[in-house]
């Protein structure tokens, strides 16, 4: 399960990539998938750092919840703890930018 570590681990570093897109841009960054990027933002950089902060965040606790994966053999019910980890971190960043969007909207 080493391998599925590296991998976990990888996609944990796309999210500091993201954290650094989205710090970096110069209008409001979007944050779910579907919706386009909030328009009634009234302070755009601290906004953006914010959202930055939430993705870092989000691979930090990714790479906790996937330390598992470390000790797991093939089949082990240990996975679970990363796949239930997983999902309350996606609760806790929904959470994180409702709150954040609520405080930099105009």
């Amino acid at each position: 399960m080493k391998i599925a570590f590296i991998v976990w681990t990888v996609v944990s570093l796309i999210y500091v990539g993201i954290a650094i897109y989205t710090a970096k841009q110069k209008t409001a960054a979007g944050f779910f998938s579907n919706s386009p990027a909030p328009t009634d933002i009234k302070d755009v950089a601290a906004y953006n750092k914010a959202v930055a902060r939430i993705w870092l965040f989000f691979a930090a606790g990714m790479e906790i919840v996937g330390l598992p994966l470390l000790f797991a053999e093939q089949n082990d019910p240990k996975v679970f703890i990363s796949i239930i980890g997983t999902i309350a971190l996606i609760n806790a960043i929904v959470v994180m930018y409702m709150k954040t969007y609520k405080k930099y909207r105009k």
